[in-house]
């Protein structure tokens, strides 16, 4: 049995010693080193809490050395607990995802975090988590990869993307709520004190800059109205960034049943997928990227991404053309670009544009109350006015693409479905032996042009559900034939 990496001691030991420590090297950092008075002084007034941290860290030490694993050719064993022994056991054929992520402030220490996840658990949570020096890591994942290897292999595949794709996937899938999640996580993680002061000095800085801005303009903006556009332009820049620094240094290759995933310029992870494990591949595009033929390709498989909490990305960002082949080495019977076998009608296409065009419309009376009650602020409501039109406006052109692009193909084997939801087309390709059920519902309106909605449900972590809007009945039944089969 080896033990974990040496690090992983802090972890164990209790988060509330941080509050303790900082108080006492600021303390120290007060006091002379040389004067052996001054020193002995802040030793008598500190020793209780010195002896607490001592503590803490010593009941570290023990769950530490009490908790290790072992990794064989057939599977990976962790154990833990002093008193009452845990012997959590896995083997190589129920791994889904394998996962390694070398954090830039581990790595002066040589330690990686691994976190092992199978169809089972506790959703949204790995399976094991164990942090161990890099060598072990690369041992694991060599024994779980020659494992696999044992499967008859399919094929073989490699790609790497350029560095203008990455950008440009970067560039077209920011989004600035996701640039206001990192700021707002960065202050509840911050201080009270300290997110008061830097508030402050934003706030103020913004209102300087918009206010130079203004006046500079050759048309005139007021400065509330730039201040907001500059917190949205800021956040969706701070996104920006966030996936440069992810997904720089992306590459994949593909050998039979093993998918092998290195990503992430700071933060460095590296996966290992099991091909055969995946419940479904969802290729996503936006309007500029269908323009440009091109696509990110996301797969859904238990565990995969869970350690950073973000989407699971298979490929960034790739052309059509070139997705087949990393297509068929997963699903080569998948109809995944052949045309939709059952497709919504062009004459029910309000039941796509109907909810964006409403919204459109709830923003213009939004607009004259408020600025009848509260003309003070008209510029402000004006500005907010466009800024809240475009996205919808986008939003209307979305839905009338969805109604043309939309459809679904069932064979036997596989489901292809292509659908939207929000301003993100996709195009999901499952086996069928991965469908938990499909619905078909009619409201009022459906009944008399005999029309329904079909909802197709995946085997997932997380409830999730895929529907196509406004199809014929008679197609929607045959669908629901040849999935149950």
């Amino acid at each position: 049995m080896k033990n974990q990496h040496p690090v992983k001691i802090l972890s164990y030991c209790s988060k509330n010693m941080w509050l303790l420590i900082f108080p006492l090297l600021r303390g120290l950092a007060a006091v002379r080193i040389m004067d052996f008075n001054a020193l002995y002084s802040w030793f008598i007034g500190a020793w209780f809490d010195i002896l607490i941290v001592i503590l803490i860290l010593l009941t570290g030490f023990i769950r530490w050395k009490f908790t290790g694993f072992n990794a064989d050719n057939e599977k990976i064993v962790f154990y833990s607990g002093i008193a009452a022994r845990t012997v959590n056991e896995i083997p190589y054929a129920s791994i889904t995802s394998f996962t390694v992520e070398n954090r830039f402030f581990l790595r002066i220490f040589k330690a990686a975090s691994v976190y092992i996840d199978t169809g089972s658990g506790k959703f949204s949570d790995n399976d094991m988590k164990i942090m161990v020096y890099n060598n072990d890591a690369a041992e694991i994942r060599k024994k779980i990869e020659n494992y696999l290897r044992k499967k008859p292999q399919e094929c073989h595949y490699n790609y790497k993307p350029r560095l203008l794709s990455t950008i440009f996937f970067s560039f077209v899938f920011s989004s600035t709520i996701t640039g206001v999640i990192y700021i707002a996580v960065f202050f509840i993680k911050s201080g009270k004190i300290v997110e008061e002061i830097i508030q402050e000095k934003m706030i103020d800085k913004l209102s300087d800059v918009s206010h130079s801005l203004s006046v500079k303009l050759p048309v005139y903006i007021s400065p509330l109205a730039l201040t907001i556009a500059l917190v949205f332009i800021g956040s969706w820049f701070i996104s920006f960034i966030g996936n440069i620094m992810r997904y720089t240094g992306f590459r994949i290759s593909i050998e039979g049943k093993t998918a092998r995933i290195k990503t992430g310029l700071l933060t460095r992870r590296s996966y290992c997928i099991n091909t055969s494990k995946i419940n479904y591949i969802d290729l996503r595009q936006s309007i500029l990227t269908k323009i440009a033929r091109v696509m990110s390709i996301n797969v859904n498989c238990s565990g995969y991404g869970n350690s950073a909490k973000e989407i699971p990305v298979l490929i960034p960002v790739m052309h059509k053309k070139y997705a087949v082949p990393a297509l068929n080495a997963m699903f080569p019977e998948a109809p995944v670009f052949h045309k939709s076998d059952y497709k919504p009608s062009l004459k029910f296409l309000w039941r796509y544009t109907w909810p964006s065009l409403l919204i459109c419309a709830l923003f213009v009376p939004v607009y004259f109350a408020a600025d009848y009650f509260f003309p003070l602020y008209h510029d402000a409501y004006k500005f907010l006015l466009i800024m809240a039109e475009i996205p919808s406006v986008w939003y209307v052109i979305v839905s009338i693409i969805s109604n043309r692009t939309s459809g679904i193909s069932a064979c036997d084997e596989s489901l292809c479905i292509k659908y939207s939801k929000g301003y993100v087309f996709h195009t999901v390709i499952a086996h069928n032996y991965h469908i938990v059920k499909t619905v078909i519902s009619q409201n009022i309106f459906q009944k008399f042009t005999d029309t329904c909605d079909i909802t197709i449900y995946i085997n997932s972590e997380f409830s999730t559900y895929h529907r196509l809007k406004s199809i014929k009945l008679k197609d929607a039944e045959k669908i629901q034939d040849i999935l149950v089969k």
